[in-house]
């Protein structure tokens, strides 16, 4: 049972030092706004589930970067729009 309770402590270990960042982000997101959690766990889920998960991977990798590239081309536009 030692070695058992050993081994869990190692892989909690190694899961911590790998996903931290990720941790955190969902920590502070999940506080923040339950809904988008609620979102990323059922696309998470959708990715773990089907049968091909690279396209679904992908395909929330390219949304995930166009939405975070218009967020931030509309943030610059109000930027330049106060001068």
């Amino acid at each position: 049972s030692g070695k058992i309770l050993n081994m869990g402590f190692i892989q909690g270990l190694n899961c911590l030092g790998c996903c931290w960042a990720l941790m955190g982000l969902a920590l502070i997101g999940g506080l923040m706004n339950p809904l988008w959690m609620m979102l990323a766990a059922c696309l998470l889920l959708l990715e773990k589930l089907v049968r091909l998960p690279r396209p679904v991977s992908y395909g929330i990798g390219a949304g995930l970067l166009i939405a975070g590239s218009t967020l931030m081309l509309m943030a610059l536009d109000s930027a330049y729009a106060t001068f």
